[in-house]
């Protein structure tokens, strides 16, 4: 009866381990694609802000020169 409660706790446990990684690496997936699209939008933003700053620069020089 020991052997088979053994046996059968140790399957368990090797399930739970099995169960408890799949989540872990689903989680890990989720949190890494969370944090590129965050990325993307921050240098997109950054991009943007830039692209702004340069074209107010453009119409400063060309209003002084013109």
């Amino acid at each position: 009866m020991k052997k088979e409660e053994d046996r059968l706790r140790n399957e368990e446990d090797e399930i739970m381990k099995k169960e408890e990684d799949r989540l872990r690496k689903e989680e890990d997936e989720i949190m890494k694609k969370e944090e590129d699209r965050l990325r993307k939008e921050e240098e997109e933003r950054m991009k943007k802000e830039e692209d702004r700053l340069r074209k107010e620069e453009e119409e400063r020089m060309r209003k002084r020169g013109g």
